[in-house]
């Protein structure tokens, strides 16, 4: 339910701010199980990716919210930061 997943984010978003990563993904991916179109879900973990340089799967979760929602500017933008960031790497 998108009340479960909102908890998820927000759970999520705490252990950002307490410094657990690894807690703060599992969470938003406990989000995204509950409510696949919860989007909140897929940017927070989206970031979380992207900051760690795993651009692949930043990407991914970019795309899986884009799939469900297209309008959502912010996603484009960090995808292709991604993108950029990639060819800046190889």
């Amino acid at each position: 339910s998108l009340s479960f997943a909102r908890s998820h984010v927000a759970v999520g978003q705490s252990a950002l701010r307490r410094g657990d990563r690894a807690a703060a993904e599992a969470a938003f991916r406990d989000a995204i199980r509950e409510n696949a179109f919860y989007l909140d879900a897929y940017m927070n973990l989206g970031t979380r990716y992207q900051e760690r340089g795993e651009l692949d799967r930043a990407v991914a979760a970019y795309d899986d919210l884009l799939a469900r929602n297209p309008d959502f500017a912010g996603a484009y933008l960090n995808r292709g930061a991604c993108r950029q960031a990639e060819r800046t790497v190889r």
